[in-house]
C-alpha cells in the first residue's frame, strides 16, 4: 500500500487517534487543516526506506538540485512537481533524501 492510499483509505491513523483523545475540535481542525514539514517528509522517507527499501522509488522522486530562481530552473521544477502529482508519488529534496539513505538528519 502506497503512503497515498495509507492515508486515503477509511478509517483513523494512530496520531488521528491522539488528537481525538485530546478533543473532538482538535481532531476537527487538523482534518480539516493538515500540516506537513520538512520533518514529517523526513519521517515518512525514512519510514519507507527503513520498511520497504525496494518500494523506495515507487512513492517518492528524488528532486535533484535545482537553481530555481533561473527560468529553466523554474521550469524543471515544475516538471518534477506535475510528475509527482500525476503518479501520486512525494516528491523529496536530494538533501533529505542522503539524510534518509545515510540515516542522519540536519
Amino acid at each position: 500500500m502506497t503512503q497515498k492510499e495509507y492515508r486515503e483509505a477509511e478509517g483513523i491513523s494512530r496520531s488521528e487517534l491522539f488528537k481525538i483523545a485530546r478533543s473532538p475540535m482538535h481532531f476537527k481542525y487538523a482534518v480539516e487543516n493538515p500540516e506537513d514539514s520538512p520533518s514529517l517528509a523526513f519521517g515518512r522517507a525514512l519510514h519507507k526506506y527503513v520498511l520497504e527499501k525496494d518500494d523506495f522509488i515507487n512513492d517518492f522522486i528524488i528532486l535533484p538540485e535545482i537553481n530555481r530562481r533561473t527560468k529553466s530552473g523554474k521550469d524543471e521544477y515544475e516538471r518534477y512537481r506535475t510528475e509527482a502529482f500525476n503518479s501520486g508519488k512525494e516528491l523529496v529534496t536530494q538533501s533529505l533524501a542522503i539524510s534518509v539513505f545515510c540515516g542522519t538528519r540536519n
